[in-house]
């Protein structure tokens, strides 16, 4: 029997019905990462503590800021712990994007 967290992720799955689009602002950062064995994305970032983190499945590209999400992959939106740690998206090892938002 597979035991709940004490602790549940502060990641949320965002479920889009149709493609979208997503415009980065100016001081949006995006990355390239890949999960660890338990879903988190580790930045070693401290000073992006207590931001929030957009996390995309795969890696996609910005043209003129703007990054075009087809229909069907998952995106979450997640917070940053103080130790730059991206909360967990729950799927290990597996490459993804994510938008730092400033």
């Amino acid at each position: 029997m597979e035991r709940r967290s004490n602790r549940p992720s502060q990641s949320k799955e965002l479920i889009c019905n149709s493609d979208i689009t997503i415009h980065l602002k100016e001081n949006d950062e995006l990355y390239h990462y890949k999960t660890d064995e338990h879903g988190n994305v580790r930045t070693n970032k401290r000073a992006w503590g207590g931001l929030n983190a957009t996390v995309i499945l795969g890696e996609v590209d910005s043209i003129d800021n703007d990054i075009f999400i087809k229909h069907g992959i998952k995106v979450w939106s997640c917070a940053i712990s103080t130790s730059g740690r991206i909360s967990s998206i729950g799927i290990p090892e597996t490459d993804v994007t994510v938008i730092i938002h400033k």
